[in-house]
């Protein structure tokens, strides 16, 4: 529907509003640490807890596919902008 597309492209124009900003970059970047993606598993013993863990990896998943796919060059800038932060800290 013309509505759902609004909403997509109005998605799209924030997502590239943030990611052409280092600040925008880096907390795009800690959005993506918090959902534990580089960990190696959401496996619990407890049920709840590796559910609500995969839902967070779910999101990075998803966060970061949409930045890949949408906005390579500024992924691959956050990238260089993140190593070289933690280089430096």
């Amino acid at each position: 529907s013309k509505h759902s597309q609004f909403l997509e492209d109005q998605a799209l124009d924030d997502l590239k509003w943030v990611m052409n900003d280092p600040r925008g970059r880096r907390f795009i970047a800690s959005v993506i640490d918090l959902t534990c993606l580089d960990r190696s598993s959401s496996l619990d013993e407890n049920a709840m807890l590796m559910a609500f863990k995969e839902g967070c990896r779910w999101v990075g998943v998803q966060l970061r596919r949409r930045v890949e796919r949408d906005f390579f060059n500024q992924y691959i800038e956050m990238l260089r902008e993140i190593n070289e932060w933690q280089t430096k800290h």
